[in-house]
């Protein structure tokens, strides 16, 4: 018996050592080790974030700091989208010398390019230019003045000195024709001053009126004036233009002044500014003049939308004479607009007007009806509601509705919650509604539902079949004219949608597929069988020597395959080796030595990635199956003595 217990504590020793042993030594080491690696790591990020905390409260001061600093009318965002009314009118790029025809009273001058077209008898056109006398040299002829003629005035002077070397111009039998055209002309020099885009003097187009000028000047900046435009000559004033009138009625009064050499265009500074909002036909900031009124402003804007209320509202800054103190310098007021279209307004003011306030006449009816909306209650009975609605005097449609049972929702203020009525299609002539009710009528749900299946793969008739409640993957299989030469029966997987609605409101399909399908599985409506092929492989993956397909062999076990892929690696997990089958099903392995395989299965091998890490189960499992050898061991040497 001594003999018998020393050989015990000897192989105990041996064999705990070689395996458990080695293991709890490495476990309270590195238990240890990672204890202070996490205690030093801790320490560096409470360092770290006390930094940062002092860094945040640092940043927040700052910005506290800015905030506190009154901010400057040029960084308010708000002001550079405002619309001020009119200056689009000089946003072009038009080619005013290729599109401006030549006027009747256009006179010629010094620099313009004339061409004289003869054509009959006698063929010629010849070119002149204006010298700086105004006159043209036709040869045999000399130098004839043609300075501040019109182009009229200028052919008939020309036709009367040609003919005294072509005769046939004044002949009616044999006629030279002669005509005179505006070949290129001299631009004119015009001054921009005041409030215009590009400001200084510039070339202009000869045919140019004031409106014409400031749209080759880039146009009038925001803060010019469009009604006070002035055109100065010679020191002069020699016009105000106003183009308001043309902006919004077509009325042309700059025309009639043309653009001479040397003019000046001066823009002011605009002065008295308002800015109109609400029911109006253009919302926009507009520019007045003295004493213009609410009615004048009215017009401007196009005049009152049909939705207007009989009130507007006025924002206004007091100016600066009229303020016993800045905390009141804003007033806020509202006036009735049919008595106040003589209403004189201050720059700056912001004038309102709003829409009526809608009374609630109506009544909403959703569901199963053609029409769905609101109407109009007065005198409706709830039938009338439903033929307005539509589908209740359609047969077939009618089909599709729940008739006797209608839902009713109205308010009530003595309930917290609405009162709710249901009525039959049968009754609901008799029942009137009332302001706000809301009605739903049900859909039929039975009426026209058609649910199907789908099969597919090695199947003799794969596509789409009519479901019924408890039907099973054998009842579609055979429905489907049952499985192909080539099919695998234990590899049956099912794909069924699943809808739920996102964070945003929108609905949302996933596909799912049902792992470890049988032929008595019962199948969902809209449901998916996919009958896979047989394989004549099997693939062991993972932790193994030679990892891949292997061919499939009849008998063959989970230890034999491993042995074909060359064996398991070192740090395997043995305890975790699982299968997964054809049909997704998983199954763990206990005894590789005798776990079946089937044709295209996948034995798994898991590799363990942290090797040094304390692994109880592992660790239970090794002495039991120590001890288990101990146990056999003592047996054996018992049975000795």
């Amino acid at each position: 018996m001594k003999n018998s217990i020393t050989i015990f504590l000897s192989l105990f020793s041996i064999v705990f050592a070689q395996s458990s042993l080695l293991d709890l030594e490495k476990l309270n080491n590195s238990q240890i080790q990672q204890l202070k690696s996490e205690f030093e790591k801790n320490q560096k990020e409470d360092i770290s974030n006390t930094e940062d905390i002092e860094i945040e409260k640092n940043s927040i001061a700052e910005v506290i700091e800015l905030e506190s600093l009154p901010k400057s009318k040029n960084f308010d965002s708000e002001s550079s989208n405002e619309k001020y009314f009119g200056y689009e009118f000089f946003k072009s790029d038009i080619n005013f010398f290729d599109n401006i025809p030549t006027p009747e009273d256009f006179r010629l001058g010094p620099g313009d390019e004339i061409i004289l077209s003869l054509w009959g008898e006698t063929n010629l056109i010849k070119k002149f230019l204006i010298n700086k006398d105004g006159s043209i040299y036709y040869e045999n002829l000399g130098f004839i003045n043609v300075s501040n003629s019109t182009i009229s005035e200028a052919e008939s002077l020309l036709k009367d000195k040609l003919s005294l070397i072509y005769s046939t111009l004044n002949d009616l039998k044999n006629p030279t024709s002669l005509r005179l055209d505006l070949g290129k002309i001299k631009s004119v020099n015009v001054y921009f001053s005041g409030e215009i885009e590009n400001p200084g003097i510039k070339l202009i187009h000869p045919f140019s009126d004031v409106f014409t000028a400031i749209v080759q000047a880039g146009g009038i900046k925001n803060s010019g004036s469009l009604r006070k435009v002035q055109l100065i000559r010679k020191g002069q004033v020699v016009g105000i233009f106003d183009f308001y009138d043309f902006f919004r009625n077509g009325k042309n009064n700059f025309s009639s002044k043309k653009i001479i050499d040397g003019d000046t265009i001066h823009i002011p500074i605009v002065e008295n500014r308002i800015k109109v909002s609400g029911e109006v036909y253009i919302e926009s900031i507009f520019e007045l003049l003295e004493n213009e009124s609410l009615e004048q402003i009215l017009m401007y804007a196009g005049g009152l939308l049909p939705q207007v209320g009989s009130k507007f509202f006025i924002n206004r800054i007091l100016p600066l004479e009229e303020r016993n103190s800045d905390d009141y310098a804003r007033t806020y007021k509202s006036y009735t607009i049919l008595d106040n279209l003589n209403m004189s307004f201050y720059d700056g003011d912001e004038i309102l007007f709003p829409s009526i306030t809608d009374v609630s006449r109506n009544v909403k009816i959703g569901g199963r009806v053609k029409l769905p909306g609101e109407y109009p209650v007065a005198g409706l009975s709830l039938r009338d509601l439903l033929h307005l609605a539509g589908g209740f005097q359609d047969p077939v449609f009618l089909s599709s509705i729940q008739t006797d049972k209608i839902l009713v929702l109205r308010k009530d203020s003595t309930n917290y919650s609405s009162t709710s009525f249901e009525v039959s299609y049968e009754n609901s002539d008799s029942f009137l509604l009332n302001v706000e009710d809301e009605v739903f009528v049900y859909e039929d749900k039975n009426f026209n539902k058609i649910d199907t299946v789908q099969v597919e793969g090695e199947i003799k008739f794969s596509g789409s079949y009519s479901y019924y409640k408890g039907m099973t993957v054998k009842d579609l299989i055979n429905k489907a004219g049952g499985f192909s030469e080539l099919a695998n029966p234990q590899a049956l997987i099912v794909e069924v949608e699943s809808k739920f609605i996102d964070d945003d409101g929108n609905i949302e399909i996933i596909i799912d597929e049902v792992s470890n399908i049988n032929q008595d599985f019962k199948l969902f409506a809209n449901a998916k069988l996919i009958i896979l092929p047989i394989s004549n492989v099997v693939k062991v993956s993972g932790n193994v020597y030679e990892a891949g397909l292997i061919s499939y062999t009849k008998n063959a076990k989970v230890k034999d395959y491993i042995e074909y892929a060359g064996g398991l690696m070192d740090n395997t997990l043995k305890n975790k080796i699982y299968i997964k089958r054809a049909n997704g099903e998983r199954e763990r392995v206990s005894f590789p030595a005798f776990h079946k395989v089937y044709s295209g299965d996948e034995i798994v091998v898991p590799l363990n990635e942290n090797p040094n890490e304390f692994d109880i189960t592992s660790f239970a499992a090794d002495f039991a199956t120590i001890l288990t050898n101990i146990a056999a061991i003592l047996l054996v040497l018992n049975n000795q003595t």
